[in-house]
């Protein structure tokens, strides 16, 4: 009986060293251990580990670890482009444009007008001013109202042929930096001409012998100044044959602060006052 309790001491005392001896192993639940490969059972139980249901642990706004956020659904997957616009400090203006509702306002945040908007074959510009032009090509270029052209030097510009074959009242156009000619005239020609305005300058050269009058009316208020001498207001200056290659030439002369008289100097030809 003494060696049984003895034994049993003995035992006792052997199996408290070893336990004293050998630190317990801490319990883990399994939401905390990273990577694990959980079963479905500790799934059922824990079903938001993050690692045994491939989502992704994000920080919080205490900077606490969290799980639950399934990478491409809830959170960005990395991509190197992050890296770059990571780097990028966007000034106010930038901010502005990024945050433009569309196209639209885009182009206001960035104080485009409707220019913008226009292709390079087809832009049409109204108002404004446009300076530095060294070059400027038209295949057909039409100007309306009044076109203010300073310092410029003209080369390869073609006045408007004006068949003035029949008698007609003229127009400003007809009148500006044209060539009237009678290719075709069959009887006495009378041209009114209309107000003198700055600018206006024309040519009359005839392509056509005959016995024909040729005449050039002013305005009931102009005068027309025939080899720099006045035939009076509204009188006209013409020939009583017309012959080929008799030409003269007429432009607008200032004559005062707001008033003008034509200047017309005979080239070829018997032209004569009224």
């Amino acid at each position: 009986m003494k060696k049984f309790i003895a034994y049993i001491s003995a035992l006792v005392f052997f199996i408290a060293v070893y336990a004293f001896a050998i630190p317990p192993i801490p319990y883990t639940p399994v939401t905390d251990i990273p990577g694990n490969a959980a079963t479905a059972t500790a799934l059922a139980t824990n079903p938001t580990d993050c690692a045994a249901n491939a989502l992704a642990t994000a920080i919080d706004a205490s900077g606490n670890l969290t799980c639950g956020k399934a990478i491409n659904t809830d959170i960005q997957a990395y991509d190197a482009d992050l890296d770059t616009w990571a780097g990028i400090t966007p000034s106010a203006d930038v901010q502005t444009m990024l945050g433009s509702a569309n196209a639209t306002d885009a182009r206001t945040n960035l104080g485009l007008g409707t220019l913008a908007t226009q292709n390079a074959d087809a832009i049409n510009a109204t108002g404004g001013s446009v300076t530095g032009l060294t070059n400027l090509g038209a295949a057909n270029l039409t100007v309306t109202g009044t076109a203010n052209v300073t310092g410029v030097t003209w080369t390869g510009v073609k006045p408007t042929f004006v068949d003035g074959s029949s008698s007609a009242n003229l127009t400003v156009a007809q009148l500006s930096s044209t060539v009237i000619g009678n290719p075709t005239q069959s009887g006495n020609v009378t041209h009114v001409l209309p107000a003198i305005e700055a600018g206006l300058g024309f040519d009359v050269i005839l392509g056509l012998t005959a016995a024909f009058v040729f005449r050039l009316d002013p305005n009931a208020n102009d005068s027309i100044y025939l080899d720099g001498v006045s035939c009076g207001d509204g009188k006209y200056i013409g020939l009583t044959t017309v012959t080929v290659g008799d030409a003269i030439s007429c432009r607008a002369m200032k004559t005062g602060a707001s008033s003008y008289d034509w200047a017309c100097y005979t080239a070829k030809g018997a032209f004569a006052c009224e």
